[in-house]
């Protein structure tokens, strides 16, 4: 097909997406919806995810599984916290070994604070009424976001780290698809978007 995909059901709670490079995705049914649990290439690596962590009878991401064949190459396990979010990632070398991969902290209103790798390094996030304002990348360097409101449509029109350098601007057409995108200098960056949200143009 023009899409380049195939789709069926398996089952009443099965639904297999193919693709025509040979990848294909397996979407199983679980309390309310359907959820990828299942993508496989046509090298035979494959990626398998389970959700054995129950939270007021609902099931949610517990495991990361990728393998070639039949040899597991990594298991990721996802520790979650007291707040039912993923509190850490841990790769699991095998039925003793465990690796801390990341740590992640959250405030008393859910929204992630902190995420500090494997090797101490740490990313910072503050929020106003659940938008990100405030972040910090692995330097240390603080970047900033403003917003256009203060709700779930708010969009965030302006980002600059300290010193006013790497700073972005957005703003958009009231009459296309189109966004504009300044630098710190000035200069324009246009997006063009179809009518489903595609970007099929930058000027």
């Amino acid at each position: 097909p023009i899409e380049g995909f195939y789709y069926t059901a398996v089952t009443e709670d099965i639904v297999l997406i193919y693709f025509n490079n040979g990848m294909h995705l397996i979407f199983e049914k679980s309390e309310r919806w359907f959820r990828l649990s299942h993508l496989q290439w046509a090298n035979n690596f494959t990626i398998g995810l389970n959700y054995n962590h129950i939270v007021q009878g609902q099931s949610h991401l517990s495991d990361v599984v990728i393998k070639h064949g039949e040899d597991e190459i990594a298991h990721l396990h996802a520790q979650w916290n007291l707040q039912n979010k993923i509190g850490q990632l841990i790769l699991l070398n095998n039925e003793t070994d465990a690796e801390v991969l990341a740590t992640y902290e959250y405030d008393q209103f859910g929204d992630l604070v902190t995420a500090t790798t494997q090797d101490a390094h740490q990313y910072t996030y503050q929020y106003h009424k659940h938008l990100l304002t405030q972040y910090s990348d692995l330097t240390g360097r603080l970047l900033h976001l403003e917003w256009d409101g203060e709700g779930a449509d708010a969009r965030a029109y302006h980002e600059y780290a300290e010193g006013g350098n790497d700073e972005s601007t957005l703003q958009w057409d009231e009459n296309i698809r189109l966004t504009y995108v300044a630098n710190a200098h000035g200069d324009e960056t246009w997006y063009y978007y179809d009518y489903e949200g595609y970007n099929y143009r930058i000027v």
